[in-house]
């Protein structure tokens, strides 16, 4: 009997699991110039409210945009025109830095869930560092 209670809890439990994960039918990120481009669909925004993009660069997440639910299957894209900042350990723009972007989507209910978490590899042309260190010199 214990045996079956046991069962039927884990098959319950998987299946809550299976239930509640983001249906994305698109999330990536890529460097474009010296940007990146963070684009996604969820394919269904019953009950989503709006978005949250978050960017980490050394684990430290920061929001950097937040996006309005438009409805199912609608495309969305975010240009990162920030991504060359410093490094946020030694304050120093770097040349390759490596970053990782998510998702939180808001519900209207006051709930929210996280994307998966993707990294990329980003590198910054020598006169979008030189700028950047002119002004952090300012700041």
């Amino acid at each position: 009997m214990k045996k079956i209670i046991y069962i039927s809890f884990f098959l319950l439990a998987a299946l809550t699991l299976l239930a509640s994960s983001l249906d994305f039918s698109r999330i990536n990120a890529r460097p474009e110039g010296d940007n990146v481009v963070v684009e996604w669909i969820l394919g269904s925004e019953t009950k989503v409210k709006s978005y949250e993009l978050y960017r980490a660069n050394n684990g430290i997440f920061t929001k950097i945009a937040d996006k309005e639910a438009k409805g199912n299957n609608t495309s969305y894209k975010h240009v990162d025109v920030e991504a060359f900042i410093k490094n946020a350990k030694n304050a120093q723009v770097q040349e390759t830095i490596d970053l990782k972007y998510k998702i939180k989507v808001r519900y209207d209910n006051g709930t929210s869930k996280d994307s998966e978490e993707i990294q990329i590899s980003h590198n910054v042309s020598s006169v979008k560092r030189t700028w950047g260190m002119i002004k952090e010199l300012f700041r």
